[in-house]
This record gives structure tokens, C-alpha cells and sequence, in this order.
């Protein structure tokens, strides 16, 4: 049975290579992990054949950060003697002969994960002897950070001469203000209010209607205060102002109040008279889907999605 699954394999990374194609494929790990979508491409050798699995990234994956031009402003580009400084620092810090034996060091093909070493030289140690304590020594580890001690020695005449060059200064940034003599000219002064003495107090006359829309905003802002102050789980009347008025808030947890939001959104698709609830439940799930984005969660908006997927299909079947 090996043999004809290996059989083909091989016919189908020939066909693949032969015809210059790539194969879109579904990547899941164990029944708990979630699924990853990437392509695998076939590659051929003397002595073997494989497939490379490459992993490809989601829309929600993805990150636009735009910066400005440093080259814009004439104060950020550097002097000659700056350049230089720079171009002696890379010199310094070049690898290529840095090794004991003047070769290149810390190739790739030497430089082993600590993680991985640790826990195979842990395994040995206890192997060969099990009775003593492990070792925290590593040869290599410590090869390693010699050579980096004696590149960083180097480099430090060069860094000394870029923070001489390179001086930095804390920048108070006034705000200039702009009056309205400035802003609309200047002002006849027979239009100005005459300035009231230190000795006069003329009090304007307060109306009963002003005095009812100063108490009508204090009450709301008083009752708008006590809600956000008792607000702690996402309620089914105003479901959306809820959510984002706890995520302002930061309590409880993100984890925690995006749960309750698909509880919420369960609940109104599963108790909906019809599609009564239906559009409320669609912008419930827009504002998770947009704030999962936001806090770089997909996976949260993700499952719920499946979950209610799953449902359908049963509710349909």
C-alpha cells in the first residue's frame, strides 16, 4: 500500500513540474487547530522529490502602513560626516570575516536554535547520567556570544562617534495662537463692549427656558455617566453602543466582552421571530468583525462565523 501511495505522489509532483503549476491546498494540524490556506509547489532533486507548503495570508493579514518622506524636510537629510559614521558602523559589523580563522561567521548552517539544543543536550545529560543535576553549559551558546562580544567590541568606537554626530534634543512645540485680530482684522473699536469695572457686577437675566434646557443636559449627561459607570455586559437593546462603550472602557476583557457579543448574536438569530432580528444581529456582526480586524483577532469572528454556518446548514438539512 506504501508503495502505490508513493507511486503516486511521485506521478503527481512530475505532473505538477512538468507543467509549471502550483496546488491550492487546505493546511489543518489536529481537529483543535484551526485550518490555514496555502499553495505547495513541486520540487525535484537528484535523490528526492518533495512538495514546499508555503502559507498564504488572509486579507485580514495584511497591514498598510503609510510613513512620510524623510527626504521632504531639508533638516532630516544627513551631513557627509553622518554618512560616513554610518558607513564605518556597517563596516565594522560586517560578519564576513569576523570568525577566529578570519571566515565568515555566524553562517546560517551553524547557528542552531538554543531552544532545540537545550532540550536535546537536557535529554543526553539525563540519558548518560541520570543522577546528577543538568547542566546549564552549551559550547556552542557560549561560542556565539564570544564572537558577538568581540563584534560588539569593535563597534563600540564607531557607536561612541554616531552619538557625538547624531545629537539629540528634546523640542517644546508651542502652539502659536491665533487671535481674532489675526484671524478677521482688526476690529473697529466702537463695536467693542466697553470693559466692566472690578466694582461692577451686571448679571444677566435668566429665563425659565434656560433653566430648563440647563437641567435637561445635566440630567442626561448625569444619566449617560450612571450607564457607562453600571455598564458591564452587552445588552440586546442598544447591543452595538454597548460593545463599543465597553471596549472604551477595557472592562471586562476583550476576550471576554467579544464573548458575550456572540452569545448576543446567537441568541437573536436562534430567538428571531422570522427574520425580525435578523438585521440587528447582521450590524451586531459587522462591529465584531470590524473590531476583530482592528485588534488583530480574526480568529474570534472566524469561529463564530463557522459556528453560525454550521447551524444553517442543520437548520436547511
Amino acid at each position: 500500500m506504501l508503495i502505490e501511495e508513493a507511486q503516486a505522489f511521485a506521478g503527481l509532483v512530475q505532473a505538477m513540474y512538468d507543467t509549471n503549476t502550483v496546488a491550492i491546498v487546505r493546511k489543518c494540524f489536529s481537529e483543535r487547530s484551526a485550518p490555514e490556506l496555502g499553495f505547495i509547489r513541486p520540487h525535484i532533486a537528484h535523490d528526492h522529490i518533495c512538495m514546499y507548503y508555503v502559507k498564504l495570508p488572509f486579507a485580514e493579514d495584511l497591514r498598510e502602513f503609510e510613513f512620510e518622506n524623510l527626504d521632504g524636510t531639508k533638516r532630516n537629510q544627513p551631513s557627509d560626516e553622518q554618512l560616513k559614521c554610518i558607513d564605518s558602523l556597517i563596516t565594522s559589523m560586517d560578519l564576513t570575516h569576523a570568525d577566529r580563522n578570519g571566515d565568515e561567521a555566524l553562517r546560517p548552517e551553524y547557528v542552531f536554535n538554543p531552544y532545540v539544543q537545550r532540550m536535546f543536550q537536557s535529554i543526553a545529560r539525563r540519558a548518560v547520567t541520570p543522577d546528577e543535576p543538568l547542566s546549564l553549559s552549551n559550547t556552542i551558546m557560549e561560542m556565539n556570544d564570544t564572537l558577538l562580544r568581540s563584534v560588539a567590541s569593535k563597534c563600540k568606537r564607531t557607536l561612541d562617534t554616531i552619538h557625538e554626530k547624531f545629537t539629540l534634543r528634546d523640542t517644546d512645540r508651542r502652539q502659536k495662537i491665533t487671535t481674532g485680530d489675526a484671524l478677521f482684522g482688526n476690529i473697529d473699536s466702537s463695536t467693542k463692549k466697553p470693559r466692566l469695572d472690578e466694582n461692577e457686577n451686571i448679571e444677566e437675566p435668566i429665563t425659565d427656558s434656560s433653566i430648563t434646557n440647563m437641567d435637561s443636559a445635566s440630567f442626561e449627561a448625569q444619566a449617560a455617566a450612571k450607564k457607562k459607570a453600571a455598564l458591564r455586559n452587552v445588552g440586546t437593546l442598544t447591543p452595538v453602543e454597548d460593545f463599543k462603550l465597553l471596549m472604551e472602557q477595557g472592562s471586562p476583557s476583550f476576550i471576554e466582552i467579544c464573548k458575550q457579543m456572540c452569545n448576543l448574536i446567537l441568541e437573536l438569530v436562534n430567538n428571531s421571530h422570522g427574520d425580525a432580528l435578523f438585521e440587528k444581529a447582521f450590524q451586531c456582526l459587522q462591529c465584531l468583525r470590524d473590531t476583530c480586524i482592528q485588534k488583530l483577532e480574526p480568529k474570534i469572528f472566524n469561529d463564530l462565523e463557522l459556528l453560525l454556518k454550521k447551524q444553517a446548514s442543520t437548520v436547511d438539512g
